[in-house]
């Protein structure tokens, strides 16, 4: 289903349209009523053109609207938390749960500064060292059992499933899953 484009929209662009036109005005002479015509052919042909690619962008952009939304309930809507972390622990991204497993908010991950171990408990931060340095090298899920320290103080028992991925900048990142398993202990 196509929308169109906003009134306001159309006008803006026309607008801007009629500024160039302007701008770049040449003279024109025409030598015939056939040579007036096949310009204003040529006008209709391109406006057509323009209007099928002004439909395959509000495809491509309704399409991108869903694709986004099918992300949202994927990523953050998730039930278990879903944490992307850098090769040195840093946390990159954190789904809705995953940022309350932590205790953090979300808006201070963009930061780049939330260091994972620091909401890692003291007698797992060996079990978490390993588990990262085995992330990273082994290309394939790893898995292991932490617990993590809210700032509260209370601990979360969760099972740490993680695999190495090529990030944007061509370094390695750790796409991880943290599933609640304090209530199973």
């Amino acid at each position: 289903m196509r929308r169109p484009l906003p009134k306001l929209a159309i006008e803006t662009l026309r607008r801007k349209a009629a500024e160039v036109a302007r701008e770049t005005r040449e003279e024109t002479a025409f030598s015939s009523a056939s040579d007036m015509e096949s310009v204003i052919q040529e006008f209709r042909i391109n406006q057509i053109e323009l209007e099928l690619q002004n439909e395959e962008l509000q495809e491509a952009r309704q399409h991108a609207e869903e694709l986004q939304g099918r992300y949202f309930r994927h990523f953050d809507l998730a039930p278990v938390g879903m944490i992307r972390l850098n090769d040195k622990g840093i946390v990159l991204e954190a789904n809705i749960l995953g940022a309350a497993m932590l205790g953090v908010e979300r808006i201070r991950l963009h930061s780049g500064k939330v260091v994972f171990t620091a909401h890692v408990a003291h007698d797992s931060q060996g079990t978490f060292h390993t588990h990262l340095k085995n992330a990273l090298a082994s290309k394939k899920m790893e898995s292991c059992g932490i617990s993590l320290r809210s700032p509260a103080g209370t601990e979360t028992y969760v099972r740490m499933q993680s695999v190495g991925s090529r990030g944007s900048d061509d370094t390695t990142d750790l796409l991880v899953t943290l599933t609640d398993l304090t209530a199973l202990r």
